[in-house]
């Protein structure tokens, strides 16, 4: 029964550290609740630098998907005004055209 214990502690953290798993997926994976997970990275050495990798991750993905919005939100701006000014033109041609009459 030991033998088991360890090979879920072996697999655990191999989830975690290797694979970069989150303790929700690995306590599906393995069949155990999310606190025995977390209990168990949390007793390894590396689990603050780990912590800290998976921070760093956070923020440079956050990052990149603001960058996208920004680009998206401007783009969108632009086509928008771009439209705007068509339709002003089409409309100031439309009333000098019928000033003439």
């Amino acid at each position: 029964m030991e033998v088991i214990r360890i090979d879920k502690v072996t697999e655990i953290t191999r989830l975690f550290y290797d694979e970069h798993l989150r303790p929700t997926d690995i306590a599906k994976q393995i069949g155990v609740g999310k606190s025995y997970i977390t209990k168990i990275i949390q007793k390894d050495e590396r689990y603050i630098e780990e912590k800290e990798y998976r921070a760093n991750q956070s923020k440079e993905r956050h990052k990149v998907c603001k960058r996208n919005y920004i680009n998206k939100k401007r783009q969108s701006d632009k086509q928008e005004y771009q439209a705007m000014i068509i339709q002003i033109n089409k409309d100031n041609e439309y009333l000098s055209t019928k000033k003439k009459y």
